[in-house]
C-alpha cells in the first residue's frame, strides 16, 4: 500500500469521509523553533494546505534535527505500509473490528476510515514495527522480522474474525456515534527506547510482548496525533460503538490477535483512569520571614510516566517565579517536591499533579548553614537521584566527546557519584576563605583599603583600569543567600562600576573620553568627592567585526550542580542568538582531559551549536591548563586578521589537573594575548568559586571578568553588553592623577587595590594594563582632605625632602601651576589602540570647586561605593550605615534602565536585615 493510499485510508486533508470540513490546521513549534513531531507527521500526511505546508518544508530543509525526525517518521510509515500490504487481499469488505472499536468510525466504503488525529489503529500496526526497530538496532534482525509476522498475522486474525461477525458491523446505520472529547497533550514523547519485545513462537506473541508494543507506539502516536487536533473539527474525538455481534457467529480469534487485542483493552481501561499529559508547575518562592522574593532556588520535582519516574528542575528568578515543564507525566498522581537554597532549611513535600497547571507557592525558613554542608548534601542527593531531563548524552560512538561529556548513558550515574577532586592551594596568593564553615573551598586574595597619602610626598597616583564587575555579583549571591560576603569578595570599583551611568561619548579620533565632578563625601563632611568617570566609543553589534570564538567550558564534577552547567548552558544559548553569519563559534570542553565537542561552525548555524551545547554533561577532574591551551589552538586555526578573536572560559574556577600554578597559566596567556587572542571569563557556582584565579587570568588575557548568577546577569553581559564584551576598543588603559598640593592635602583611591602600578609604570608601554571595550563605562572615585583640614583621617606621610621635587615631565600640559590654582588635580589616561605598541595621552583638569547639585549618577555610585565599605567594614566608612545608603541610592534612582538601581536598593534592604559592621551599625 503506498503512501496515498494510505492517506486515504486513514483520512486526508479533504476532511472526514462524511463531508464535513476541517479547520485549517497550523504548524507548531517549540520554544527552540524546532516542528513538533505532531506537525512532522501531518505535513507527511499532506494534511496541511500549501501554505503551511511550504512553511514546513522550508523549516526541515534548513534543520537537521527535524531533518532526523522526518527520516525516523517515514521509517515508520514505510515500515507500517508493508504490514498493510499484506492485509490488501483478504480486506474485500469494510470490517468495522479490524481496527479497535473505540476509533473506528463505520462508513460505506470499500475501506473502514479511520479518525486519523487518534490514530489508535495505526499505533497498533506501528507497535510491530517499531519492535523491529527497535530490535535491529540490538542485533536481532530476524527476531525483528518475527515480530512483525506475528503483529501481522495478528491484524489479519482480527479482520477474518470481524469479517465472519456479520454485516452487522458493516453497516454505518446499524452503530450508533458517540462524540467524546480528547484532551491532546501539549507535546509528543520521544522515540521509545527499551528492550524489543520478544514473542514466545515465531508467531504468537505473548499479551505481555503486545501491551509493551502497544505502549510504546501508543505513547508516541496517540500524542503526536491528539497535539494535531484542532478544536471543534469533525473528527476530534470521534469513537463508534459497533453493533454488537452475536458470539456464537464468530470462532475464538487466534492467540496473537487475542494477545493485541486483550493489550488494547487493558491499555484503553488504564487510560480511561489515569491521564498522560504535560504539566506547567509553578509557583513563587519566598522568605518565611522577611516575604521578600527567594531567588536562585534549586526547585526539583520527581513524578511518574508510563516511562516511570522522571526528575525535572529550575531555577527561581530576580522575583523568586519558577516554572517547570513536567512532560509525559500520568495524572492524576503524586509528585515529591525538593527545594534547595544555601542559607535556608532544604524542603520536601509531595504534590498532587491534578491539572494542566499546578500552582505550589513555597516558603523557606533561614537557616545560617554553611556554604559546605549544603554542598555535601546536594553532592548525596546527585548520587542517587535519576536522570534529569533536559541533560543530554553524546551519541554511543563517542563522536566529539572530551573529558567529561557523557559517552554513554551507561557511564552516566558513575561520574554523577564521582566525589569532587580536592582543593589546588594558590601559591601566589593570600587566601581568604567566606566567613561560616571553615573548610570551604572558595577563595579570594586579600584586600587591604588604600590609605591616604599626603600629597607633599605622594603628589602621583596610578592605577590601570578595570572594566570587571564581577564581585558584584558574587557579593548580590551572599546576601540573597542570607550570608555577609567575605571581606575580600568585595571589591568596591566592581561594585560601583556593575551600573550603567550617562556619560558624554568621546568626541575627536579618541576611543574614549574624561568627565570629572566634585562634590561633598556623603560619609565625611569635612572631605571630598572626586569622580573620574570614562565612557568608551559606543559600537552597534551590526557593525562589530567578525567574531572567532571558541567557548571553553568546564565540565568537570565541581560543575554538575543547577547554578553551575546547567546555568553555563542557557547563558552560551543567549550569546549565541545574538551571533551573525560572519561568525564563527567552536565549542572546547575540560575535565580529566581536554576535547572538541564543536569544531569552528557559523554563527548563523545555531541549531547545530546549540545541540552541541545540549550534549555537555559534567564529571571527572579538572585539566583546565589543557582546556586552555587547546581552546587557543582551535581560535588560532580560524584566526580572524582584523576580526575579534577570543576564548570565552565558563568555570567556577577549579583547575588541579596538569597546568594549574597562576605563574604558569599566566604565562600561556600572556603568550596567546600577544599573538591577538584574548581571553573573557565567565565565573558560576558557590562553595568552591575560585575568584582570585579567574580575576587574574582575565586580567593577562585583555579580557573582563564577569560572575554569572542567574540567567538575567547573563543576559545582561553577553546580550545587553555584547560590544563591550567582544570588542576592545583601547588597550593598557592606565589613569595617573596628579593632586594640587595648594588645595589637597591628602587623597585616598576607593578600590582598585590590587590594579595600582608604580608611578613610572604610567610612561612604559612594555606595562601590561586594563582593557575598554566598545561601550563600556568605568568610574574611579577619590576621597579627598582638603588643604587645611586635619584630625579626620590617619595620613601616611614622610619627613621632609631636602630637595624640592621636579615638576613630572610628561607632556605640554605639565606646565606648573601657581599656589592658587583653582583645580584639585590633574588626569592623564595612556591607552593602544588594538594592534599599535605605543601609547596615546589625553587629559582633563578636576575642578577645586564641588559642586551642590552633583549629578544624579555622581550621587548614586557614591551610595554604591559608601555600601561597598560597610561589606568590607572598612576603618574609611566614615559615617555610613545601611539607612544613609538606602536614602541616597533612593534619591538618586533616576531613569534607572534596566531596573538595577532599584534591585540594589532591594539587595541593600535585605542585607540591613542581616548584617552588622564591628561596631553594630546597621
Amino acid at each position: 500500500m503506498s503512501h496515498d493510499m494510505m492517506s486515504d485510508a486513514f483520512g486526508g486533508p479533504e476532511g472526514m469521509p462524511d463531508g464535513t470540513p476541517e479547520e485549517r490546521l497550523v504548524p507548531e513549534f517549540d520554544s527552540e523553533g524546532h516542528a513538533d513531531e505532531g506537525t512532522i507527521h501531518t505535513w507527511l500526511d499532506r494534511m496541511f494546505d500549501d501554505e503551511a505546508s511550504a512553511l514546513v518544508e522550508a523549516h526541515v530543509s534548513g534543520c537537521a534535527r527535524c531533518q532526523e525526525v522526518v527520516a525516523e517518521a517515514r521509517g515508520l510509515i514505510a515500515g507500517t505500509s508493508r504490514v498493510l500490504d499484506a492485509l490488501d487481499g483478504p480486506l474485500a469488505a469494510p470490517v468495522a473490528s479490524a481496527v479497535p472499536a473505540s476509533v473506528v468510525r463505520p462508513v460505506a466504503s470499500a475501506r473502514p476510515r479511520v479518525a486519523v488525529r487518534t490514530w489508535r489503529w495505526m499505533g497498533g500496526l506501528a507497535a510491530a514495527v517499531l519492535a523491529v526497530f527497535v530490535v535491529q538496532r540490538q542485533g536481532g534482525f530476524e527476531e525483528g522480522k518475527t515480530a512483525v509476522a506475528g503483529g501481522a498475522e495478528a491484524v489479519r486474525a482480527e479482520a477474518q474474525d470481524s469479517a465472519a461477525s456479520g454485516a452487522a458491523a458493516a453497516s454505518p446505520a446499524s452503530a450508533p456515534v458517540a462524540e467524546t472529547a480528547v484532551q491532546a497533550p501539549a507535546a509528543a514523547p520521544a522515540v521509545a527506547r527499551g528492550t524489543a519485545p520478544t514473542p514466545t513462537s515465531t508467531s504468537t506473541p505473548t499479551e505481555g510482548t503486545a501491551r509493551t508494543a502497544l505502549a510504546d507506539s501508543r505513547e508516541r502516536n496517540d500524542a503526536s496525533a491528539q497535539a494535531r487536533m484542532a478544536p471543534g473539527s469533525a473528527g476530534a474525538g470521534a469513537s463508534v460503538v459497533p453493533a454488537a455481534a452475536s458470539p456464537a457467529a464468530s470462532p475464538a480469534p487466534p492467540p496473537a490477535a487475542q494477545a493485541f487485542r486483550t493489550a488494547e483493552a487493558a491499555v484503553s481501561a488504564s487510560d480511561a483512569a489515569v491521564a498522560v499529559a504535560s504539566i506547567e508547575l509553578v509557583g513563587v518562592v519566598r522568605d518565611g520571614g522577611t516575604q521578600v522574593p527567594v531567588q536562585q532556588a534549586q526547585v526539583q520535582v520527581t513524578y511518574q510516566s508510563p516511562r516511570g519516574q522522571q526528575v525535572a528542575g529550575s531555577i527561581s528568578d530576580a522575583t523568586g517565579a519558577y516554572r517547570i515543564r513536567l512532560t509525559n507525566a500520568t495524572r492524576p498522581s503524586g509528585a515529591q517536591l525538593n527545594v534547595r537554597r544555601l542559607g535556608y532549611s532544604p524542603i520536601r513535600q509531595t504534590i498532587s499533579l491534578d491539572r494542566d497547571i499546578v500552582v505550589t507557592d513555597i516558603v523557606m525558613q533561614q537557616a545560617m548553614q554553611s556554604l559546605n554542608s549544603v554542598a555535601v548534601q546536594g553532592a548525596a542527593a546527585t548520587a542517587e537521584r535519576p536522570r534529569v531531563a533536559g541533560i543530554a548524552t553524546m551519541p554511543a560512538d563517542g563522536r566529539g566527546v572530551a573529558g567529561g561529556v557523557a559517552k554513554s548513558a551507561e557511564s552516566a550515574p558513575a561520574r554523577r557519584m564521582a566525589a569532587p577532586p580536592a582543593p589546588v592551594t594558590m601559591q601566589e596568593s593570600v587566601v581568604s576563605r567566606p566567613r561560616g564553615d571553615a573548610a570551604s573551598r572558595e577563595q579570594y586574595d586579600r584586600i587591604e583599603d588604600n590609605p591616604f597619602l599626603g600629597v607633599r610626598n605622594n603628589p602621583l597616583s596610578t592605577f590601570s583600569i578595570d572594566v570587571d564587575r564581577a564581585s558584584y555579583g558574587n557579593m548580590r549571591r551572599f546576601i540573597t543567600q542570607g550570608q555577609r560576603p567575605p571581606k575580600d569578595a568585595v571589591r568596591i570599583e566592581e561594585l560601583v562600576n556593575y551600573f550603567p551611568y550617562d556619560l558624554p561619548a568621546p568626541e575627536g579620533n579618541d576611543p574614549v573620553r574624561i568627565t570629572t565632578e566634585t562634590m561633598q563625601a556623603p560619609w565625611q563632611p569635612r572631605h571630598r568627592l572626586v569622580r573620574i568617570a570614562l565612557q568608551a566609543q559606543r559600537i552597534d553589534t551590526r557593525n562589530l567585526p567578525p567574531n572567532n570564538l571558541v567557548f571553553l567550558v568546564d565540565v568537570s564534577g565541581s560543575m554538575m550542580s543547577p547554578d553551575k552547567l546547567p546555568l553555563v548552558k542557557q547563558a552560551l544559548r543567549l550569546l549565541v542568538n545574538e551571533l551573525r553569519p560572519q561568525d564563527r563559534v567552536a565549542l572546547v570542553t575540560y575535565a580529566g582531559n581536554a576535547g572538541v565537542v564543536l569544531p569552528g561552525t557559523s554563527g548563523d548555524e545555531k541549531v547545530t551549536i546549540n545541540e552541541a551545547i545540549d550534549r555537555l554533561e559534567a564529571g571527572g577532574s579538572t585539566a583546565g591548563g589543557a582546556g586552555l591551551a587547546l581552546a587557543y589552538d582551535v581560535a588560532r586555526e580560524a584566526f580572524r586578521n582584523g576580526g575579534n578573536n577570543r576564548v570565552i572560559l565558563a568555570t567556577d574556577g577549579d583547575f588541579n589537573v596538569g597546568v594549574s600554578s597562576d605563574a604558569e597559566l599566566e604565562r600561556m596567556i600572556e603568550r596567546r594575548r600577544n599573538e591577538g587572542t584574548y581571553l573573557t571569563v565567565l565565573g558560576f557556582g558557590t562553595g568552591n568559586f575560585q575568584s582570585a584565579k579567574m580575576e587574574k587570568l582575565a586580567k593577562v588575557g585583555n579580557g573582563n571578568f564577569a560572575y554569572i548568577d542567574r540567567l538575567d546577569e547573563a543576559r545582561k553581559t553577553l546580550v545587553e553588553e555584547l560590544g563591550a564584551t567582544l570588542r576592545t576598543v583601547a588597550n593598557d588603559v592606565k589613569l595617573q592623577v596628579e593632586f594640587n598640593p595648594s588645595t589637597v592635602r591628602a587623597y585616598r583611591l576607593i578600590g582598585y587595590e590590587n590594579r595600582l602600578l608604580r608611578n613610572e609604570d604610567f610612561a612604559d608601554d612594555t606595562k601590561d594594563a586594563g582593557d575598554i571595550g566598545a561601550g563600556h563605562q568605568v568610574t574611579a572615585l577619590y576621597e579627598i582632605v582638603p588643604a587645611g583640614v586635619t584630625g579626620t583621617v590617619p595620613v601616611r606621610e614622610v619627613d621632609s625632602l631636602r630637595y624640592s621635587q621636579v615638576p613630572p615631565r610628561d607632556a605640554d600640559d605639565n606646565t606648573p601651576r601657581s599656589a592658587g590654582s583653582s583645580e584639585l588635580g590633574f588626569v592623564r589616561l595612556r591607552y593602544k589602540r588594538p594592534g599599535e605598541s605605543t601609547s596615546r595621552l589625553i587629559s582633563a583638569p578636576v575642578a577645586a570647586t564641588a559642586r551642590s547639585n552633583a549629578s544624579t549618577d555622581f550621587r548614586f555610585a557614591a551610595s554604591v561605593a559608601s555600601f561597598g565599605m560597610l561589606l568590607r567594614d572598612s576603618e574609611y566608612r566614615g559615617n555610613s550605615s545601611a539607612a544613609q545608603v538606602l536614602e541616597m541610592a533612593r534619591a538618586a534612582l533616576g531613569r534607572d534602565v534596566g531596573g538595577y538601581r532599584a534591585a540594589f536598593v532591594e539587595l541593600v534592604e535585605r542585607w540591613r536585615s542581616i548584617g552588622t559592621t564591628s561596631d553594630g551599625r546597621r
